[in-house]
């Protein structure tokens, strides 16, 4: 049992911190654009949707370094927005952003710029409509892992699960119109 007591302390000790290394990093991204001569190509969007989802996601992990917050909040639906807003999210960004840079230099084929924004659009409001929303049901105190839940959370469930869905719809758009016409050129 004390091991557990000190173990529980140094974690919430090292989430404590751990936004504050985080914050350098991201000072650094924005840094690193400001007075640049920027172009709002595809590329530069998903790099900046990038900061945005990780920010956010940074924001909702100060929540849960702190340990009252983080004893009620722990077993919540708030501990799955954190974990979609750090890891999926910025992944997504992050991956769609090296593709859109990348491929017309790898493969000799420009994308069509129009539908690379639209898919860059439709996934940055779509993916905060599926995972925001997951933080008031963690406020609300949804518990993670059941496949019941009472009747008050309906809305908010099928709000995320219909965002899911048009989130998905996009995705194969982009396969569709973007990722297979590069590659069979």
């Amino acid at each position: 049992m004390v091991f557990h007591f000190y173990l529980n302390l140094f974690l919430c000790i090292a989430q404590c911190l751990y936004p504050y290394l985080l914050g350098i990093k991201v000072f650094n991204w924005i840094f690193t654009i400001w007075r640049g001569f920027l172009y709002f190509e595809t590329p530069f969007l998903f790099s900046l949707g990038f900061i945005f989802f990780f920010i956010i996601g940074g924001f909702s992990g100060l929540l849960l370094s702190s340990a009252p917050l983080d004893v009620f909040y722990h077993g919540t639906y708030f501990v799955v927005a954190h974990f979609h807003y750090i890891m999926v999210s910025s992944s997504i960004f992050s991956i769609y952003s090296c593709w859109y840079y990348w491929s017309p230099i790898i493969f000799k084929v420009k994308f069509n710029d129009f539908r690379s924004k639209v898919h860059f659009w439709a996934t940055f409001f779509f993916l905060n409509f599926s995972f925001f929303p997951m933080h008031f049901l963690g406020f609300k105190g949804m518990p993670r892992r059941y496949f019941d839940y009472p009747i008050y959370y309906n809305f908010y469930n099928r709000f995320i699960t219909y965002n899911s869905f048009f989130l998905g719809f996009f995705q194969m758009y982009y396969f569709y119109y973007i990722f297979f016409p590069i590659l069979c050129f």
